[in-house]
């Protein structure tokens, strides 16, 4: 019906006269091809056609249904792969470019068609789908013949690229109903990728009798692994359309052909040009309920009876709050304590200047620190103090006159980053770098190696990259211990007690409870709030995660409170004692007080244990320092390249080859793994720093 009104209306056009009248062209009665009208006759036309469309709409639609929808669907998708890249990754490869390719695929999934009127609906599809695909290239080329008589013969290497893509994903669709079963939908589909994979192979497939390549026969490369970099999250828009058909009476079961065209929004992986697009053709099975038939019926209601009116008791509320220590032991009515101690760091000195891949310019984190270390070393923190380690270096330098430094530039021979020249030129940026800060050339000697004497390596594919980042640096090394020595960085630490906070709720309230709200205030600042409180029961505020507010000697404020289902309420509150102990309020108020010493012996090397050297003398210098009264913890660490389980037993290994050297028990050591850093595992002077033992003395002071 809707069709044909349509057709009708556009076979008529209206356009004015000269003489400002209008006039209808029919070009289905072309006998009757101009019929002039004045305006009160096109204006009651207008009307007429109007009113007709309304009462035709309202037939059509009143015949469609607002039902939700419920199924699955199953189907085949044709993959198209667009793509503009050379290789993945660091996988060789010497295709000339992988442009085009395409494999078909699987899709499953379940849908809910939620009606918001007749002819439009919104549809949730979480669907599985294969989107893999082959990229061949076939490079042409030559060889050379020298069976018989020597010559040149046509070659062809055969690139094949097999990618193994699998993804699960939410599709938000806004369908629209044209006439009757038949659809049009359009979205976007946002999904998880749950395999990226590939397997390529370069194979010299023409002369097929004669070639080889070096020592590895015809094909040349043979990968199997995961796409580098590959995007964990898929985007693309998604169109399409389906039919559905009824299968009984009440029309509560259907079918639907389906097809889907998905147009990529984001790529397969960064670094490289690659898209997948897919046409999907599927077949859909649902259940719709059943319309609800409304009988116009009436019974006379029957008078209830009279309400009898009672009054529950107001709701009341209770907690306790407990301390809880370190070792679980838990106090009730706890005092918080926040103490400022004197911490003096003993930092070894790396001697590392690190590189980006391919590239001889010093990072900006070591230009930016090395400036101020050179103006003032009384202030650095941790981080500035290991980046300005040149600007430190200088300054030692400028205090003995006598002083001379090697440089060894080194690479780590991985792609990109190669050769004595690129060695040569770190050292000589370093070199430059000393230059700006007043160290004349003639006392910075310069030396190249294509590894470092030491180099780091990785037995897993994952510290590959992080191994190749360690050996891209600069070594400066000194005949003069006094030039490569330790830090000494003073600071503030904060330090806490108890761990954390447990409140203890009980609530009564005959009228049932609506809402429950507990919180702790210092001043107007809010610590701590829950408003998800479900239940009576325990609730546990970690006081060490708020070790950095801003505290103030104000006692914090616990409230809990509840309004129960007649919007009455109730509410408890305590305050909870708290003793802010500034390093300032110790000294004026002569309170007792601890000093910490930490001393990080010079980093270990790459997967070692052994203490020997100059950390054989700072071991002897921190037994002087060791005093009765003195708590002593030892704390290996390590950095994340191997596998947890492995680098956990060889920081432990560490710290109990120092605790044995000091005179200490196994109880004063303690083992982090990679999951507790004190540096950036991200960076390689992080890596290089976790590799260490931290000895903290913590004494007191009269």
């Amino acid at each position: 019906m809707s069709k044909c009104i349509y057709f009708c209306l556009k076979c008529h056009t209206l356009r004015f006269d000269k003489n400002g009248k209008f006039a209808v062209v029919n070009f289905l009665y072309p006998t009757f091809s101009k019929k002039t009208f004045s305006q009160n006759t096109l204006n009651s036309i207008r009307i007429v056609i109007i009113a007709v469309l309304i009462s035709i709409s309202t037939l059509v639609l009143n015949g469609q249904e607002r039902r939700p929808e419920y199924g699955l669907l199953l189907g085949i998708g044709l993959n198209n792969h667009s793509a503009s890249f050379t290789q993945l990754g660091t996988y060789a490869s010497c295709c000339p470019e992988f442009t085009s390719g395409s494999g078909t695929g699987l899709s499953a999934g379940v849908f809910y068609t939620a009606p918001f009127s007749r002819l439009f609906r919104l549809q949730f599809r979480l669907t599985y789908s294969t989107e893999s695909g082959s990229l061949l290239y076939d490079e042409r080329s030559f060889v050379a013949d020298l069976r018989d008589t020597a010559k040149v013969v046509d070659a062809v290497f055969a690139h094949d690229l097999q990618a193994t893509l699998s993804s699960v994903g939410v599709a938000p669709l806004a369908v629209f109903r044209i006439f009757g079963g038949f659809d049009i939908n359009a979205g976007f589909r946002i999904a998880l990728t749950t395999a990226s994979s590939f397997v390529q192979k370069e194979t010299l497939s023409k002369p097929d009798d004669y070639g080889a390549y070096l020592g590895a026969g015809r094909t040349w490369v043979n990968h199997s692994a995961e796409i580098p970099e590959a995007s964990s999250l898929r985007v693309t828009g998604q169109i399409g359309a389906r039919y559905v058909l009824p299968l009984n009476s009440k029309k509560t079961f259907f079918l639907a052909p389906d097809i889907q065209y998905h147009i990529p929004i984001t790529g397969v992986a960064s670094g490289v040009t690659w898209n997948v697009s897919q046409l999907a053709v599927s077949l859909s099975v649902g259940w719709t309920p059943e319309s609800k038939v409304v009988v116009d019926t009436f019974q006379a209601p029957i008078p209830p009876p009279p309400a009898i009116v009672v009054t529950p008791p107001p709701p009341t509320t209770h907690f306790d709050v407990y301390g809880v220590q370190e070792d679980g032991s838990e106090s009730l009515n706890p005092q918080i304590v926040v103490e400022e101690v004197n911490v003096v760091d003993f930092l070894p000195m790396l001697g590392h200047v690190y590189f980006d891949v391919g590239s001889s310019l010093i990072p900006e984190r070591y230009l930016t620190a090395s400036e101020l270390a050179v103006k003032d070393t009384s202030n650095l923190s941790v981080m500035d103090a290991i980046h300005g380690m040149p600007g430190i270096v200088a300054k030692r330098m400028h205090g003995s006159p006598s002083s001379i430094i090697t440089l060894v530039g080194t690479t780590s021979e991985e792609t990109g980053d190669n050769g004595l020249a690129l060695a040569q030129a770190r050292a000589q940026s370093v070199r430059e770098l000393l230059i700006k800060f007043g160290i004349t050339a003639d006392r910075i000697k310069l030396e190249s190696r294509k590894l470092p004497k030491l180099p780091t390596r990785s037995s897993e594919v994952s510290g590959v990259d992080f191994a190749f980042a360690e050996n891209r640096r600069v070594e400066i090394t000194s005949l003069r211990a006094s030039i490569l020595g330790p830090y000494l960085l003073q600071s503030k630490k904060r330090t806490i007690k108890p761990l954390g906070i447990k409140l203890n709720t009980r609530t009564e309230s005959r009228a049932g409870v609506e809402s429950k709200v507990l919180t702790i205030k210092q001043d107007t600042a809010v610590m701590y709030t829950n408003r998800n409180l479900q239940i009576d029961g325990e609730y546990f505020v970690n006081l060490q995660s708020q070790i950095n507010r801003d505290w103030t000697e104000a006692p914090p404020l616990a409230e809990f409170s509840i309004t129960d289902s007649l919007g009455v309420s109730a509410k408890t509150s305590r305050t909870i004692p708290i003793s802010l102990l500034t390093l300032q309020k110790k000294r004026s108020e002569r309170i007792a007080d601890v000093e910490i010493e930490r001393y990080s012996l010079i980093l270990f090397g790459f997967n070692d244990v052994t203490i020997d050297g100059e950390n054989e003398r700072l071991l002897e210098y921190v037994k002087s320092r060791v005093r009765s009264k003195s708590v002593v913890k030892i704390i290996g660490m390590t950095d994340q390249l191997g596998s947890d389980e492995y680098n956990r037993s060889l920081s432990k290994r560490r710290a109990l080859e120092v605790a044995r050297i000091l005179g200490l028990s196994e109880a004063k050591v303690e083992a982090l793994g990679e999951d507790s850093p004190r540096f950036t595992n991200e960076l390689p002077e992080g890596r290089a720093y976790n590799r260490t033992v931290m000895i903290e003395i913590a004494t007191p002071t009269d």
